[in-house]
């Protein structure tokens, strides 16, 4: 039994394509934008190892945001040059569901 979800991506991506990959991958507080340029300093500055996943899509490499490992320390966004990662803001989110209770 997989300990994450994303592992399960791995054989799905093989049949499917990484756009899909992406999407999936890049669901949590921390995610990868367009920029990326697959240089791998976000993994170096990773304090997880299952957090990152290198992907191909349209020939070039770009490192994913596995949400289900990410600890969402922003090691990664302090390391890339690129610009290339991203934090979703939950703030309203958040607020919203302190009202409902």
């Amino acid at each position: 039994m997989p300990k994450y979800k994303t592992e399960k991506l791995y054989y799905k991506r093989k049949s499917e394509g990484a756009q899909e990959q992406m999407s999936e991958m890049n669901s949590g507080l921390v995610f990868t934008n367009e920029q990326c340029t697959g240089c791998n300093r976000c993994i170096s500055a990773c304090p997880v190892m299952q957090a990152n996943e290198s992907v191909l899509m349209d020939g070039k490499n770009k490192i994913l945001v596995n949400g289900d490992a990410c600890i969402h320390c922003g090691n990664c966004m302090d390391a890339c040059h690129h610009n290339a990662r991203e934090y979703k803001d939950d703030t309203e989110q958040f607020f919203e569901d302190l009202k409902r209770g």
